[in-house]
C-alpha cells in the first residue's frame, strides 16, 4: 500500500474493529487463549509476494461477493461486475474471517487458499474472473453437500444393519439366527429335532 496515510488508517482498523471481530477472543482477560482459526492462522494461509501484496484473486469485492451467499450464482459475470477492486489486507481479512462462525472461518480460508493456489492470475480482473468465481462457489457447495451426506449416514446408527438384513432376506435367509424372525426354525433344524424325538 504506497499511500502512507491509507496504510496508517488500515492499521488502525486492524487494531480496533479487526481484532474485535473475533468475539470469543477476550484480549484483556485471556490474552493467551487463541480463538479458533484466529488472525495469525488467517494471515498464514494467505499467499503474498515479496512485497507482502496478496496473490490474486485479491479483490475485496470478489471475496465479499463470494462469501455473501452459499447458493450458486445464476450469472457469475454480473456478480463480479463493478466490484471493489481494492486488494484485501489484514484488516479486511480479520473482519471477513473473524465475524463468521468457526465452521465458516475454516471454509473461507480453504476457499481463499485454494483460489490463490489453483487459479492465481485467472482470478484477476478479466474475462476469466467469472469462471473462477463460479468454480470457487462450486467447491463450497460440493463441500456442504458432502458434509450433509455424511451427516445423514451417521444420523441413524441402525440404518446399515437394516440394509444388510434386508439384503440377506432377498437372497435367502443367510443371516445369523439372532437376526432372523423370532420363532423361525430352519427345515434342517426341524429334521434334527424330529430325529431326536423319535430316538
Amino acid at each position: 500500500m504506497p499511500d502512507a496515510a491509507a496504510r496508517a488508517d488500515r492499521f488502525k482498523a486492524l487494531a480496533t474493529s479487526g481484532t474485535g471481530a473475533f468475539r470469543e477472543w477476550h484480549v484483556r482477560t485471556m490474552p493467551f487463549n487463541r480463538a479458533s482459526f484466529d488472525l495469525s492462522m488467517a494471515l498464514g494461509r494467505i499467499d503474498v509476494d515479496a512485497n507482502g501484496v496478496p496473490s490474486p484473486p485479491r479483490s475485496r469485492g470478489f471475496w465479499s461477493r463470494l462469501f455473501s451467499s452459499l447458493d450458486l450464482p445464476d450469472d457469475a459475470a454480473r456478480q463480479v461486475r463493478g466490484i471493489d477492486e481494492e486488494p484485501i489486507d489484514a484488516a479486511w481479512l480479520a473482519e471477513a474471517i473473524g465475524a463468521a462462525d468457526v465452521r465458516q472461518r475454516s471454509e473461507r480460508l480453504e476457499q481463499m487458499a485454494f483460489g490463490q493456489r489453483v487459479f492465481g492470475e485467472l482470478g484477476a480482473a478479466g474475462r476469466d474472473r467469472a469462471d473462477v468465481f463460479i468454480a470457487l462457489a462450486c467447491t463450497l457447495a460440493l463441500s456442504h453437500a458432502d458434509r450433509d451426506a455424511r451427516s445423514d449416514r451417521h444420523s441413524d446408527p441402525f440404518a446399515l444393519r437394516r440394509r444388510r438384513a434386508s439384503r440377506g432376506a432377498a437372497v435367502g435367509d443367510r443371516r445369523p439366527p439372532r437376526l432372523r424372525r423370532p420363532g423361525a426354525v430352519s427345515r434342517g433344524a426341524r429334521g434334527h429335532l424330529a430325529d431326536g424325538e423319535s430316538a
